[in-house]
């Protein structure tokens, strides 16, 4: 596990696989790094995969990464300030009970912020020109909040909650 920590100030270009991952961070701040260029071939090339509790991601810039710039498990985390653009899949994905504020997430390949599991806070993001949603809910979530958020330009919905059950 990884405790109590701070990650900022990071260049990381063109690794193979995934740029800074814990699966088990706890109270650990990732703040203000610059990500850029990730999988090539059969790797996975994203930018951030954190698990684990009440971490911060802020103020990061995740771009041309093969697969999800930012995917975010720690519940009770919060992801703002971040910059998410020409990712292959979604700019940002969201999974258990998680804030994102004041993120811009335009040009990836998937849904500009992708919410995949239920209790999320979905606020004052801009999610464009992406080749799905803006802001797509998955099926079986639920007790999410989205507010003001704008989604233009997108190929698919600017907010899609078609998919949700009910």
């Amino acid at each position: 596990a990884f405790y109590n920590s701070v990650c900022s100030n990071f260049g990381i270009d063109r690794s193979t696989g995934v740029a800074i991952q814990s699966s088990a961070a706890y109270n650990c701040q990732f703040i203000d790094n610059q990500i850029n260029n990730q999988g090539n071939g059969d790797s996975v090339g994203r930018g951030f995969v954190i698990g684990g509790e009440s971490n911060v991601i802020k103020g990061n810039s995740v771009s041309n990464c093969r697969d999800v710039g930012i995917y975010c498990g720690g519940a009770y985390s919060t992801v703002s300030g971040n910059t998410c653009e020409h990712n292959g899949s979604h700019g940002i994905q969201l999974y258990a009970n998680i804030s994102a504020s004041g993120n811009n997430c335009h040009n990836n390949g998937g849904d500009g912020i992708n919410v995949a599991n239920a209790r999320n806070v979905v606020v004052g993001n801009h999610c464009n020109y992406n080749a799905s949603d803006g802001v797509g809910l998955e099926a079986g979530v639920s007790n999410n909040t989205l507010n003001g958020n704008y989604c233009g330009y997108n190929s698919g919905y600017g907010i899609n909650i078609s998919a949700v059950d009910d």
